[in-house]
């Protein structure tokens, strides 16, 4: 494994679409620290305080877009502090009561419940009886899908109404 020397380790994992929390003797660090909504978090260290999601962009060399959105992201949070807001709080209360509601919305499907992040991962099979859909990306899993709530609240109403909708249609 890592020598007594190593300081940090740096895991990129694209193969982890419901951002699954690995434990404590697994991997000593979360790096959605700030958006546990449920079990304590591993104590911080190293952290990413922005959930920004580039999956394509992480295995190589950060891309030029993604740095100046982050200087951006930063100015805009020191802004804040100056001012005396709590912004990010704020936010994720926001977040965590949109996650609330997609819960809610899907309890009669089966799903991944997150500890963390912005999104749950919806195992829909039973829709298909069997058959392959298409996942729309390079994800293996081709019979679920990943439900954002991190828009906003009208939009994500309207969606699950749709998902809803297009589900009984189905005729399960």
């Amino acid at each position: 494994m890592a020598e007594l020397e190593t300081k940090i380790l740096i895991l990129c994992n694209p193969s982890n679409p419901a951002a699954a929390i690995l434990s404590r003797s697994r991997d000593s660090d979360e790096i959605y620290e700030q958006i546990v909504f449920q079990d304590e978090g591993v104590p911080e260290r190293v952290c990413k305080n922005f959930a920004m999601i580039t999956s394509g962009q992480t295995t190589s060399c950060a891309n030029s877009v993604g740095q100046f959105m982050a200087i951006e992201a930063m100015k805009l949070e020191l802004a804040s502090i100056d001012k005396g807001e709590v912004r990010i709080a704020k936010d994720l209360h926001g977040l965590d009561l949109k996650r609330q509601y997609v819960v809610k919305r899907l309890r009669a499907i089966r799903f991944a419940y997150q500890m963390s992040s912005f999104f749950v991962f919806m195992d829909v099979a039973l829709y298909f009886n069997g058959k392959k859909a298409s996942p729309g990306s390079d994800k293996e899993e081709s019979l679920g899908i990943r439900i954002s709530y991190a828009g906003p609240v009208d939009t994500m109403v309207h969606a699950m109404d749709g998902l809803e909708s297009a589900l009984n249609s189905l005729n399960v």
